[in-house]
């Protein structure tokens, strides 16, 4: 079956899909088919439909926290507390996510975060710096310390690298800058 969908500047829909199991009568998983946005939405369901990524929100500080859910397991841990606002990404596998966190109205950051609990998050530029020639990433560097200075994830279809954006303006780039980088996972993953 092909079931045609819309994108919509600002919507983050989801998408059924029914998958037969051998014999078994077909299930439904529900997954983001976008990045989702907190605090604008609360959940961010994975592919496989076990993990949720889900914020809560305070009138006191910290005002915004996230925890992952797993389903099956009904359990949730604490991730991390974030002050204005994120956009999390699953990885098609399930056992990743990439979170881009708006720190400030002029900076963000990346990092990716494993379902797995013993595995700490990995900070995307950490990875990048390993990866870029010398020359590369000191430029690189200089751009990141303009007044606006952005670590953007926003599509996620490699099993082995994230693809992220890294933009910015201010003294050491008055016309801006925008750069793409394929950000590999160690040894294909975190």
């Amino acid at each position: 079956m092909t079931k045609r969908v819309e994108a919509i500047a600002g919507a983050h829909p989801r998408i059924g899909i029914v998958l037969p199991v051998g014999g078994c009568s077909p299930c439904v998983v529900v997954t983001n088919i976008l990045p989702v946005s907190f605090p604008e939405q609360s959940e961010a369901v994975s592919p496989d439909g076990r993990y949720a990524i889900v914020g809560t929100d305070r009138d006191k500080e910290p005002y915004h926290t996230v925890f992952l859910e797993d389903r099956s397991l009904k359990t949730r841990r604490k991730l991390f507390n974030y002050d204005r606002h994120i956009v999390v990404l699953w990885k098609s596998d399930s056992k990743l996510v990439a979170v881009t966190n708006y720190v400030g109205s002029d900076s963000s950051q990346c990092s990716i975060v494993s379902v797995d609990e013993k595995v700490e998050p990995i900070q995307v530029l950490e990875l990048l710096s390993h990866q870029l020639s010398e020359d590369t990433w000191n430029q690189l560097k200089r751009g990141l310390g303009n007044h606006h200075a952005y670590v953007e994830a926003s599509v996620w279809d490699g099993p082995a690298s994230l693809p992220v954006k890294i933009s910015g303006y201010g003294d050491a780039d008055p016309a801006g800058f925008a750069a793409f980088y394929e950000v590999l996972l160690p040894g294909g993953k975190p």
